[in-house]
């Protein structure tokens, strides 16, 4: 059977694969800087005899042509580190100081490395065209808009990608359709008004008053105008900053704040209810207000030929009862924008898992992502790699999507 040969495979490679995550682990490099990390990716691709090219700047792109022409599926995984310092006491502990893969990143392209090896020795037991994808600057957001700049979706009719998390156990792996993580954006507003003596008030246009009501009505968009069962959102002004001495009227303050929502449509109902009510707010004060968005990360939605087939996959590998299909992030993952498209880029069908990695037995793995002492249980990753190599040639293999 197929998973019997594609186990075999990974677990033949394992300690490799361990070895490499280390490596990377010790040696982490911050989004869009990974230029170390993506030569020793290249470096193993072609010890394998798999072309590959860097991409934009730091990402690394290779594809595995199966026994005929076919369609492409792409295979994703993030590999850059945060801006946190390691306090695990480990030999493989980072190096670089205040920067760590407190995320889990080094584990993907590792694991990614691993079914690429996989992949290639079973060619010839698919059609098609796998691609894949080492993205720098998921962080950040930057990685997945540059790779789609470069081509990385062009003829791509599926994209996977998976992640490493403590929430579930070794063995059990998250698996869903829909809405699955939120869009991340971000906003800046600037209100001024002008600037005057506290003993005349009336002279003046007072920008913190301006701000502070933009500040207490805006949840109002996210308490009584969405529906909150369909669709959970929250929005947050974590910085303010205005005025000059605490006896004169201010006249400038600038507030910058994000909000996360499910889908698209909600994204742009968000923004314009923040642009109307901004710019209302200045004018019944008199004052005016400058207001710019970013984009941060596209929501994952996982339609639902895509969801099937990766519960299947899962499910071969673990057994069904330890998929967890019920999985919602508020988190934000840019694995998103290949699935929306970006720039007149179409975006592709596709699906994402989560990769229990939280032992019982090993206290140090229940801290969660982000943690300055995150750890995982390393016997997850070879799960992680099957699922890359099952859903490619799984895909490939069916004429139903």
């Amino acid at each position: 059977m197929l998973i019997d040969k594609v186990r075999e495979l990974v677990t033949n490679k394992e300690n490799e694969m361990i070895d490499f995550r280390r490596d990377l682990h010790k040696n982490p490099e911050l989004s869009m800087q990974e230029f170390e990390t993506s030569k020793k990716i290249a470096k193993e691709l072609e010890k394998m005899g798999i072309k590959c090219r860097l991409a934009n700047p730091t990402g690394v792109i290779a594809e595995i042509e199966g026994a005929k022409k076919g369609k492409t599926v792409l295979l994703r995984a993030d590999i850059d580190a945060l801006p946190i310092k390691e306090e695990n006491e480990i030999e493989y502990k980072s190096i670089n100081e205040d920067i760590s893969h407190a995320c889990g990143h080094d584990t993907h392209a590792a694991m990614l490395l691993n079914a690429a090896y996989a992949l290639n020795e079973l060619r010839n037991e698919f059609n098609g065209t796998v691609r894949l994808l080492f993205q720098p600057g998921e962080e950040t957001g930057e990685g997945s808009i540059a790779m789609v700049r470069d081509g990385a979706i062009d003829g791509v009719d599926n994209a996977f990608g998976a992640h490493i998390f403590t929430i579930f156990k070794t063995g059990e792996i998250g698996a869903t359709t829909g809405q699955t993580f939120a869009a991340n954006n971000f906003v800046t507003l600037t209100f001024k008004g002008l600037t005057t003596h506290g003993s005349t008030p009336q002279k003046g246009v007072d920008a913190l008053i301006m701000a502070s009501s933009f500040i207490m009505n805006a949840q109002n968009i996210i308490s009584r105008e969405i529906d909150l069962l369909e669709e959970p959102a929250v929005l947050t002004f974590g910085k303010i900053n205005g005025g000059e001495v605490a006896n004169s009227v201010c006249g400038e303050v600038k507030i910058e704040g994000g909000f996360r929502a499910f889908t698209t449509e909600s994204v742009k109902f968000i923004i314009e209810r923040i642009k109307t009510m901004a710019n209302d707010i200045a004018k019944m004060y008199g004052g005016e207000v400058e207001i710019e968005t970013k984009q941060g990360a596209a929501p994952v939605f996982i339609d639902e030929n895509s969801g099937k087939l990766m519960q299947k996959v899962a499910a071969e590998i673990v057994g069904e009862e330890n998929v967890k299909t019920e999985v919602r992030f508020s988190g934000s993952e840019d694995f998103g924008l290949y699935l929306e498209g970006f720039e007149g880029r179409k975006g592709v069908p596709g699906a994402y898992a989560i990769v229990g990695a939280k032992s019982d037995d090993d206290e140090r793995t229940h801290k969660f992502n982000h943690a300055s002492d995150f750890f995982i249980d390393e016997s997850a990753m070879k799960n992680g790699a099957m699922m890359y190599v099952l859903y490619a040639i799984e895909y490939l293999n069916q004429d139903e999507f």
